[in-house]
């Protein structure tokens, strides 16, 4: 196989590093073991009350990093948005997570691609807005190493219409759980008792590529869950979550307490908030 020439492999390089990011996104922030970018869904800003974006985490091969809960160890991603121009309010979805066993530990986090898809409100519609954000956070694989990523976008007053990057942004958001039960994915109960909590579940595609993460304020059910598949209809299935070791009784830990249960299967992934 013939090799490319060192001259032309660096004139390569100094033609991509010539190029500005395109309308739409920031250039990738890059650490030795990640990278991260902001996408806007326009490239200007108009009269509309808030408009959408997202931050696109890409990790190297066997890395991963963490879901706003992390379970028994690792950091969840921080944002901080104080650096930002005519910026209101800047709200975070998180996809659904994976489940990790890290050294011995149940973890809660993603790998390969990650997308933070974002609302944000201008405290001045029809004027510039400047995305300014640093996010610390934390990437995994043999050893854990803090990564801090620093990205910015600015958008120029004008009409507000959608850019190329919406599309990416609308695809992202499907990986969002739903807030309400959807066709083939259904909570049909939640019951605590004192050493589990115990949910019934209506998945169609079955229980092969499907986990529950259970969290709160003050807990995370960090134990594989006990899935039992009813005998008589292989779609549903009691599963049951047994209490983190350190919790002496469940119902007293988690009396006045919300709880969100985020159930996700092969396809989709649904999120209910019960209080008890």
């Amino acid at each position: 196989m013939s090799k490319i020439p060192a001259f032309f492999f660096s004139l390569a390089l100094l033609i991509c590093a010539a190029f500005p990011a395109a309308a739409g996104e920031s250039p990738w922030a890059t650490t030795d073991h990640a990278r991260m970018r902001l996408l806007t869904a326009t490239n200007s800003i108009g009269d509309a009350p808030n408009f959408e974006a997202a931050l696109h985490m890409n990790m190297s091969e066997g890395w991963h990093s963490y879901w706003r809960n992390p379970g028994d160890a690792g950091a969840p991603p921080r944002f901080d948005w104080a650096a930002s121009e005519n910026v209101a309010d800047v709200a975070v979805s998180w996809q659904a997570p994976k489940r990790y066993d890290e050294f011995g530990f149940q973890t809660f986090g993603y790998s390969n691609d990650v997308y933070f898809p974002l609302v944000v409100t201008p405290k001045e519609t029809s004027k510039p807005v400047t995305l300014n954000v640093t996010v610390q956070t934390m990437v995994c694989s043999d050893i854990c190493i803090p990564q801090v990523f620093t990205m910015n976008a600015d958008l120029p007053a004008g009409d507000g219409v959608l850019a190329a990057q919406s599309k990416i942004i609308e695809f992202e958001k499907r990986r969002i759980p739903s807030v309400e039960d959807i066709a083939n994915l259904k909570l049909n109960s939640a019951v605590i008792g004192p050493d589990a909590l115990v949910i019934n579940v209506y998945a169609h595609d079955g229980f092969d590529d499907f986990d529950v993460f259970a969290t709160g304020d003050e807990i995370a059910f960090t134990i594989i869950p006990e899935i039992t598949i009813n005998k008589d209809d292989a779609r549903t299935a009691m599963i049951k979550l047994p209490k983190p070791e350190d919790i002496d009784d469940l119902n007293a830990a988690l009396k006045d307490q919300e709880l969100s249960i985020t159930i996700v299967s092969a396809r989709r992934a649904i999120e209910r908030k019960i209080s008890f």
